[in-house]
């Protein structure tokens, strides 16, 4: 018997990319909770709504297949930045726009940009950490992240509308 394993601690980067990651989708949720609502409200018929958000559900199937074969052979920087970036667009235009067509692009874009992003997240993470501790930890910050979401959400909309909705995803 060798005795006990010493297994390194997750570095402090680590655990600053999972509160990130966490706060990114916490941002999401605050937004993504109420968007079947937005869409009613700025009166996008229901059959429409379905539609946008069928072929959103389809993309968030095959999304992350694509994302995690480009994560692979890219490293994580560049993808998470565009795809951040296009979170952030995302959100002002649900929050600040009023046309059913910026409703319909981008709608199930911010529904899908998060998808889009956690193998390619997850692959960093086996990175920093070869552990797997990280990427077994991901579960409880994504967790977090959606439990809270809907509360925040339902009381900034009540208090600022859907352009506070929109500035608090951009924010996070």
């Amino acid at each position: 018997d060798s005795g006990p394993v010493e297994v390194p601690s997750i570095p402090k980067a680590g655990w600053a990319a999972l509160i990130g990651l966490a706060m990114i989708l916490f941002g999401n949720g605050v937004l993504m909770m109420l968007i079947f609502t937005i869409g009613v409200e700025r009166a996008i018929p229901p059959a429409t709504l379905k539609l946008i958000f069928f072929i959103a559900s389809f993309a968030m199937a095959i999304g992350p297949l694509i994302a995690g074969f480009l994560g692979s052979k890219l490293s994580a920087t560049l993808p998470i930045s565009v795809i951040i970036t296009g979170l952030v667009i995302s959100a002002w235009m649900l929050g600040n726009m009023n046309e059913s067509v910026v409703y319909i692009i981008f709608g199930p874009l911010f529904a899908v940009l998060p998808i889009l992003m956690l193998p390619i997240a997850l692959a960093a993470f086996s990175v920093v950490d070869p552990s797997g501790r990280m990427a077994g930890t991901f579960p409880s910050f994504m967790t977090f992240a959606a439990a809270f979401a809907p509360f925040v959400g339902g009381r900034v909309k009540d208090l600022g509308g859907d352009p506070a909705l929109g500035w608090v995803a951009v924010v996070f």
